[in-house]
């Protein structure tokens, strides 16, 4: 079996790929005895470990770490896998602006919902010293509605038209305007 070596930031190959195996996240976490939330977007694909020179050349494409995970015992068609993640803002940002060039068809909702609240929550860490948004308490309430369309998506494989809060999705895409 050959290496292919192909430009994956010039055609929809890799927007094809994400759309069967590709996953958008949004996680909160806060400090010990923090009250302000921070949150992290994470895009990843995992693969079973014969197809890494895949993953490999869209690290190299892209950026991004790589995970090892073994097979686990006792579960015959667990094989073991690798997790390409991509969670710098230096590198979602670059993802943006693929999707934005060669939109997903299957995921496309939930990639509008992690990409709106990316580029808010990117713009509010950029310029929180009284910047466009500047309040702490309406940024993490953004994040968490924007957090439970996203898990909506995923769970009922629903039309954007039929989340709750469009009006807040509708009012934030203006907002963040990319």
């Amino acid at each position: 079996m050959g290496v292919f070596i192909v430009d994956f930031r010039d055609n929809y190959y890799l927007a094809g790929f994400v759309d069967g195996e590709g996953c958008f996240m949004i996680k909160e976490s806060r400090r010990r005895g923090g009250l302000r939330s921070q949150f992290q977007f994470v895009f990843e694909i995992t693969l079973r470990a014969d197809s890494l020179y895949l993953l490999l050349n869209l690290q190299d494409a892209f950026g991004g770490y790589m995970r090892y995970r073994a097979g686990q015992k006792g579960r015959p068609m667990a094989h073991p896998q690798y997790r390409w993640k991509i969670v710098s803002r230096k590198d979602i940002c670059g993802l943006v602006d693929y999707f934005d060039a060669f939109p997903l068809v299957l995921k496309a909702q939930e990639y509008r919902v992690w990409r709106t609240a990316a580029l808010l929550y990117f713009d509010y860490s950029v310029g929180n010293k009284g910047g466009t948004h500047s309040n702490p308490t309406w940024l993490a309430l953004t994040m968490r509605v924007r957090k439970a369309q996203l898990s909506y998506l995923k769970r009922y494989n629903v039309p954007r038209e039929d989340v709750g809060g469009s009006q807040i999705t509708s009012q934030l895409e203006l907002t963040v305007g990319r």
